[in-house]
């Protein structure tokens, strides 16, 4: 009979038991925990309910999206992007060099002359940012600077065909056709260097000038391209205009030997824009 009593008590005794057994656990455990702890507990769990932060968007991946708007002659958008990568990595030369690209092709040269002098004072050795500071400085006529910043990129890479290109052109503008020449030599076969040289001096009126170099393509090579074109296009300009006169072609310098323009001879690190 005693034995009923207590197991009634302890049954009574557990059943007026006001909290959940769980809620006796944490009060418990709590009440060892110093407020230190607690305000450390406390942290720890608002840091665990932050969201998560968004994924990092890497400045290859800005400078991806701008050239694919530039081919798509979006250059704001480009420009926007080579920004966002810069803004992502300032030391990413890549994007300098086509955010500068991306300001020549719209005539903003100041801004990209600012914009490659920044690239270079990150690294001076960057040989295609001097090109395409030199690009930029032939594109505004200013043929001594540009003489000098494709030089240095040379100096840097002397394989580099396209600065050398660049070089010869330049020289050739301002009438060193001697020196043009021989900086065209370098980068492209003989027949090919003299019909870039005629077609500089055709541009210039230096008729004579371009006939020798025409005839002298087709010594070396008499099947050089245009350059027999070249010799009849001088021979029309020699004789009045008349109503069926053809209509004249338009020579472009030739890279490579190739019937193609060089005035897009600014370029970034392992890429043809």
């Amino acid at each position: 009979m005693k034995n009923c009593v207590w197991m009634i008590a302890a049954t009574v005794l557990a059943a007026g038991c006001g909290q959940p057994t769980s809620n006796w656990r944490d009060w418990f455990t709590n009440s060892k925990q110093t407020p230190e702890e607690e305000r450390a507990l406390a942290a720890k769990r608002a840091e665990e309910a932050k969201p998560e932060p968004p994924p990092t968007i890497l400045p290859t991946t800005y400078i991806a999206a701008g050239r694919m708007l530039e081919s798509n002659g979006d250059i704001a958008g480009a420009i926007a992007q080579y920004q966002r990568a810069i803004a992502a990595n300032p030391r990413e030369i890549t994007a300098y060099s086509r955010l500068g690209i991306a300001y020549q092709r719209i005539g903003q040269f100041q801004e990209a002359e600012k914009t490659i002098q920044k690239g270079l004072a990150i690294d001076p050795d960057a040989a295609h940012l001097h090109n395409n500071l030199g690009y930029g400085f032939m594109m505004q006529q200013k043929y001594d600077l540009a003489i000098g910043a494709f030089q240095k990129a040379l100096a840097i890479k002397p394989d580099f065909k396209r600065a050398r290109m660049n070089l010869a052109m330049t020289f050739g503008r301002i009438g060193r056709m001697d020196e043009s020449l021989s900086e065209f030599q370098r980068v492209v076969p003989a027949d090919s260097a003299h019909y870039n040289v005629a077609v500089l001096c055709m541009q210039q009126s230096r008729n004579a000038d371009a006939k020798r170099h025409f005839s002298q393509a087709l010594a070396i090579n008499p099947t050089c391209p245009g350059a027999r074109e070249g010799l009849e296009r001088l021979q029309q300009l020699a004789v009045p205009v008349t109503a069926q006169s053809p209509t004249p072609a338009t020579y472009t310098l030739t890279p490579d030997g190739l019937h193609q323009s060089v005035a897009t001879s600014n370029q970034d690190v392992g890429t043809t824009p």
